[in-house]
């Protein structure tokens, strides 16, 4: 799927989304999804995921935040505005935004604690607070609701990673990747996490290199990798890389970013951004 979405929903704004009467019931995904000029689709957790990951859903955020004026009683919209406001935490790391986010999630589990992706938001949220161990029921009890969603599995082997398992992430992922040939490009992301933290290095280039566009904390990942591999001369051209698609990057702004990140494990990144040549 190679549609631009993200700069569709960046040039819409709410002022030009018609007045709606409120969400019901089933009605609700398809209400959103007219909402969002039908882009979203009637099934739109699972599109936003497939097609985008947090950066599409991060510029859905005002398409959930409308659903939630529309009908305050939408656990989904809440759960999936909690995870967009984490995107745009990433972009101006400010404390009232991560806070809206942990509200956001909270309320939807007020509305719907058997809904998996009220779970996967909380879970989300709390990772992201730095909140690790606290994340994991979240987590599990998202799978436990629906053990079939490849898509709460991907975000899961994500979590465990995060936790230092990369083990049981990489196994998770070679289950939920038997059962979808066609994944979304971002798994190739988080895999490529699990096998840093394994210090497979090789495996998380070639993981990286399935997908088509890269974000600069990707080729910073490739950087990483070089650098311990001992490639110096590759490491300072994915360092380029890292530059060139984010000029603002910085080693000590990526390591407040990825703060939520265990100890050893950020620091492990960090050394190998510096290795590589990134500044500081």
């Amino acid at each position: 799927m190679t549609e631009s979405l993200p700069t569709f929903f960046l040039s819409r704004t709410m002022s030009h989304v018609p007045s709606q009467p409120p969400l019901k019931g089933a009605s609700r995904p398809v209400a959103l999804s007219k909402l969002s000029g039908g882009r979203l689709g009637t099934g739109w957790p699972t599109t936003i995921f497939c097609r985008g990951g947090l950066s599409l859903i991060t510029e859905a955020e005002p398409f959930f935040a409308r659903a939630i004026e529309l009908d305050d009683g939408y656990a989904q919209a809440y759960a999936l505005r909690a995870e967009a406001l984490i995107g745009k935490y990433w972009r101006d790391m400010r404390a009232d935004t991560m806070q809206q986010a942990m509200d956001c999630a909270h309320k939807a589990l007020l509305l719907d604690d058997d809904d998996p992706w009220c779970q996967l938001a909380m879970g989300f949220v709390l990772t992201h607070r730095g909140q690790r161990d606290l994340a994991g029921p979240y987590y599990d009890r998202a799978i436990s609701l629906n053990p079939t969603d490849i898509q709460i599995a991907y975000s899961r082997a994500w979590w465990l990673s995060r936790v230092g398992r990369a083990n049981e992430a990489l196994e998770s992922l070679d289950n939920a990747q038997h059962r979808d040939p066609f994944p979304p490009e971002w798994v190739w992301e988080v895999r490529a996490i699990a096998l840093l933290v394994a210090r497979r290095y090789e495996d998380a280039i070639q993981s990286l290199g399935h997908m088509n566009h890269l974000h600069a904390w990707d080729h910073a990942y490739i950087a990483i990798c070089h650098a311990y591999l001992n490639r110096p001369a590759e490491a300072r051209a994915a360092a380029s890389e890292v530059l060139r698609t984010d000029p603002q990057f910085t080693v000590s702004r990526y390591a407040k970013i990825e703060g939520y990140t265990l100890p050893a494990e950020l620091k492990h990144l960090v050394d190998g951004m510096r290795k590589a040549g990134l500044p500081e």
